[in-house]
């Protein structure tokens, strides 16, 4: 059983009313982001590598010359 929301003011509000029992264990996965975010630690770690770097050769090349 899967039911959908949105988040609004940074609260889960569900698009039809449930009644679940207290006690309850609950899952939330984010379906999808608004358009120019990324999950919070994407955003953390911004930066830390370039965005044009091509596969594990293009990261591991471009933190050599980031770190030396």
């Amino acid at each position: 059983m899967s039911h959908t929301g949105h988040v609004e003011n940074g609260v889960i509000v569900l698009d039809e009313p449930v009644s679940f029992p207290d006690g309850t264990v609950v899952e939330l996965r984010p379906v999808s982001m608004p358009p120019g975010r990324h999950h919070p630690d994407v955003e953390r770690f911004a930066g830390v590598i370039q965005g044009d770097a091509e596969g594990k050769e293009g990261y591991f090349e471009y933190l050599r010359r980031k770190h030396q």
